[in-house]
């Protein structure tokens, strides 16, 4: 039986464009404006979150993945390979 993850990204970051204007982070604001949340750089390895799932996902040998997401993460993702 084949594994499949399902990663909901299709939020409107409107918690982190909250946080970012009450923490005055103009990084984080521009980040949260020009790309979407689980494509932003994170830690040390500057990896988004959505390649550390899948990364994770392929050592868990999972092999189909589905990505649901909004028109403005399509238009985000410019197609660089993920892993």
């Amino acid at each position: 039986m084949s594994k499949t993850l399902v990663i909901m990204a299709g939020g409107r970051s409107s918690r982190m464009k909250q946080s970012a204007t009450e923490l005055n982070d103009q990084a984080l604001m521009a980040q949260a404006q020009s790309v979407h949340k689980s494509l932003i750089p994170l830690g040390p390895s500057q990896s988004p979150l959505l390649s550390r799932l899948c990364v994770e996902a392929a050592k868990a040998n999972i092999r189909e993945i589905i990505v649901v997401t909004s028109p403005k993460m399509k238009r985000s993702y410019r197609g660089e390979p993920i892993f």
